[in-house]
């Protein structure tokens, strides 16, 4: 079973035109949730990072004599799972080299492109998983500026309101200046999950799930802010299905 209900895609090319048959086979698998098209390298290079994108679909030929593709692509930090898309077979081997597994042109059949997205979220799911499996605990630097270690095993959930983030734990809290992306980022994917767009919360912690409304383990750990604690049509889906799987891999 996939970690996600959901996978967001973006598109990089400088072609918008030949991307819409692409687009549209895209948007009728079942898995495939935001589809993200960007013609800008340059504009695109600054946003990747504030996007929630799972899998990055990249033209080779920007027309740009100095930046390609793979070029493009060794200027991030932590790409996503990339499938280099084009028109031209040539670009499989030096797309290779850059360490793109994936390769497909731009009118392919339906099956095809479903059969290659059905590959690529296994392995975004793996990456997931390897790069959180084993964090244990974090080194958070507070609004004072003074740095706390937080055990992962203790977050009940984090709200985040105006820019300000506030980590509730099984014994008191921590205020920090980070967005909600950037925290759920450094923690094992398998063990959070959104169900509003405000908060992100420990899976483990969860006692009941009773309609709407989620209720956590050990009342007395109550913080203000736990009447927040419900799912939102938004996230619902999202939300419910890492919970099973959670619930699958955890409590059986």
């Amino acid at each position: 079973m996939m970690l996600k209900q959901k996978y967001n895609i973006l598109l990089l090319d400088d072609k918008l035109n030949t991307l819409v048959y692409l687009v549209k086979m895209m948007s009728e698998i079942s898995f495939i949730g935001n589809i993200i098209v960007q013609s800008d390298w340059k504009e695109c290079l600054h946003k990747i990072d504030e996007l929630d994108i799972d899998i990055l679909f990249l033209d080779m030929d920007f027309g740009d004599p100095e930046v390609d593709g793979n070029t493009w692509l060794s200027m991030l930090t932590d790409p996503p799972v990339t499938v280099a898309c084009s028109s031209y077979s040539n670009y499989v081997y030096s797309a290779r080299e850059v360490g793109i597994k994936y390769f497909i042109g731009k009118t392919p059949s339906f099956r095809a492109l479903e059969e290659l997205l059905n590959d690529v979220v296994l392995e975004v799911d793996r990456k997931a998983e390897k790069s959180k499996r084993d964090v244990k605990q974090l080194e958070i630097k507070d609004v004072s500026g003074e740095e706390v270690m937080i055990q992962v095993k203790d977050i009940l959930y984090a709200l985040i309101n105006n820019n300000i983030l506030t980590i509730y734990l099984e014994s008191g809290t921590v205020v920090t200046q980070m967005s909600l992306k950037s925290f759920a980022s450094m923690l094992p994917i398998e063990g959070f999950a959104k169900p509003h767009n405000s908060y992100l919360l420990a899976l483990d912690k969860i006692e009941v799930i009773r309609g709407k409304q989620i209720f956590l383990k050990n009342k007395s750990k109550s913080r203000k802010g736990d009447e927040l604690l419900h799912i939102t049509q938004e996230f619902a889906k999202e939300f419910r299905h890492k919970y099973e799987i959670f619930k699958q891999n955890n409590l059986s």
